[in-house]
């Protein structure tokens, strides 16, 4: 098997992904991500209680962690459980690792890929494996290194981003690779050795994020906030602007 580095598209480590963040690596995002996190940690409350039987700090490590403004966010939510986190956060491009330093000076970000990483009580990769050459290569190392893994997947393969080619757009403009299903990004999940222990939609559009300033824009947003009340696997696969929060279990459990 190549090394697990190879995974990596050059673009996120060569400046493009942070110019067209517009220098932000989406920094915005992160404690909404984080307040997910959060959600579904309260909905499979297994994970909490492991977690909280240990008699030191947790090692939260994010991978991919960009900005870290979402690894900062989530040592809070789980501080907030009575949780001692000893957190890390880990980026492979050093533009992110600058921008978490002047955002989170306190934080501990180090510049490195998975196999630079720490083993962990608890895996942060949010919005990670959509950007990699090949996940599944990515995710079977990934597991070895966790006792559990939270994942922040787009779920962008619906009837809509077909109808207006927003795969090419989001391929130039985030670089993502892969568009899945919800149903295909499970699978891989399983396919690679994680066991799933719960997930849940996201999505910012029917939270009123980042509204559009545009007339169509503002029709869209209103459709899927009202599809994703009636529900979210429709919304999902018709109208998109959703996303995946997955809880799994790792080799390390």
């Amino acid at each position: 098997m190549p090394p697990v580095d190879d995974c990596l598209p050059q673009g996120y480590v060569d400046g493009t992904y942070l110019d067209n963040t517009g220098g932000t690596w989406h920094a915005e995002d992160g404690p909404w991500k984080a307040e997910k996190l959060g959600v579904a940690l309260e909905h499979e409350r297994t994970i909490l209680a492991c977690l909280g039987r240990s008699s030191s700090a947790i090692r939260l490590v994010d991978l991919g962690c960009g900005s870290g403004a979402a690894l900062s966010a989530a040592i809070r939510i789980l501080a907030g459980h009575g949780l001692i986190v000893d957190a890390v956060g880990v980026d492979p491009a050093g533009d992110a690792v600058e921008v978490a330093g002047r955002l989170f000076p306190s934080l501990r970000v180090i510049q490195g890929t998975l196999v630079d990483a720490p083993a962990a009580d608890l895996l942060m990769l949010f919005d990670v494996i959509e950007h990699l050459v090949r996940p599944d290569d990515f995710l079977r190392e990934a597991v070895k290194k966790a006792r559990f893994i939270a994942l922040h997947i787009p779920v962008e393969e619906s009837v809509w981003a077909r109808l207006r080619g927003l795969r090419e757009q989001q391929r130039v403009e985030v670089g993502h690779l892969h568009f899945y299903h919800r149903w295909s990004a499970l699978r891989l999940l399983r396919g690679c050795g994680l066991e799933i222990l719960g997930w849940e939609y996201t999505s910012s559009s029917a939270e009123g994020r980042r509204p559009s300033t545009t007339a169509r824009g503002r029709v869209v947003d209103k459709l899927r906030r009202r599809a994703f009340l009636l529900s979210p696997d429709a919304a999902a696969h018709t109208v998109g602007g959703c996303g995946l929060m997955v809880l799994c279990r790792g080799a390390l459990a």
